[in-house]
This record gives C-alpha cells, structure tokens and sequence, in this order.
C-alpha cells in the first residue's frame, strides 16, 4: 500500500492566524514493530522531495516532514518530535 505520511506544525492555522504553541520545527519517523522504516526532518530536502510534490500532498512549510512509501501489510507507528526536543503542538 502506497501512503504519504504528514508531520503538521508550523503551519498550522486558527482563522488564519498562526496556531500559539505551534511546534515551529518537527521531524517524523515511521516505525514497524520496533524498528525504524522512515525518517524525515523538512521534506524540501528530501530524497523523496520530487515524489511528494507530485502526490499533490506537500505540506506548505518547507520545516515541515513527509514521507512516501509503499509499505507490506503490517503495523506502523508514526511520531512526532521536535528538532533538538523542541515542544509544541503537531498533527
């Protein structure tokens, strides 16, 4: 199965206003049993930036991660950090 996984945060918005308490710089990691899969800091400078621009999925800060992968059947956990355990609010 073929997903794009989003790490939401600086970018996120109250009737267009920046969200207080916003994580200004996230980073991702996708884990399966244990086990790191995928990790992602800003998806701009992404290995995979070209493949999620084209999924029309990019998020709309370049602080911002992704991750596209065709991932087997199986569970998978995403988290969320902070760049250099940083705190705030994230999706």
């Amino acid at each position: 199965m073929k997903v794009v996984i989003r790490a939401v945060g600086p970018s996120l918005e109250v009737n267009h206003q920046p969200l207080p308490g916003r994580l200004l710089n996230p980073t991702l990691e996708l884990y399966n049993k244990g086990s790191l899969v995928y990790s992602n800091d800003d998806w701009i400078a992404s290995p995979q930036r070209a493949q999620i621009q084209a999924s029309g999925l990019a998020p709309k800060d370049i602080r911002e991660p992704a991750i596209i992968a065709t991932l087997p059947q199986g569970p998978y956990t995403a988290i969320i950090r902070g760049k250099n355990n940083t705190a705030g609010i994230a999706l």
